[in-house]
């Protein structure tokens, strides 16, 4: 998991939580949605022990194969109306499912 820096977005009205990130094999399937819990702040305060879950957006990562080179581009995309159900955010902890995991 990585932090974001929360003063990185101060002044936005924005909360930005950590960033988890998963390796795997391409060929890796879940069978079923895989459940994802994660806290609002890696910091152990209780700043986001008060929010509801009201406005959560998910984020996913996918990279995007760039013609005639090995590199990949990275690009971040809205998840959210794609989880099985929708996710919850409880004493600072986000809960949401994924079907899969991207690469």
């Amino acid at each position: 998991m990585q932090e974001i820096p929360q003063q990185w977005y101060k002044d936005s009205g924005v909360i930005v939580g950590p960033i988890l990130h998963i390796t795997c094999s391409p060929k890796f399937q879940l069978s079923d949605p895989a459940t994802i819990t994660l806290p609002l702040s890696l910091q152990g305060n209780d700043e986001f022990a008060e929010l509801s879950s009201g406005k959560v957006t998910v984020l996913g990562n996918t990279y995007e194969e760039i013609e005639n080179e090995s590199d990949q581009r990275a690009e971040w995309e809205e998840i959210t109306s794609q989880l099985p159900r929708p996710a919850d955010i409880t004493n600072g902890v986000v809960t949401f499912q994924v079907t899969h995991f991207s690469r």
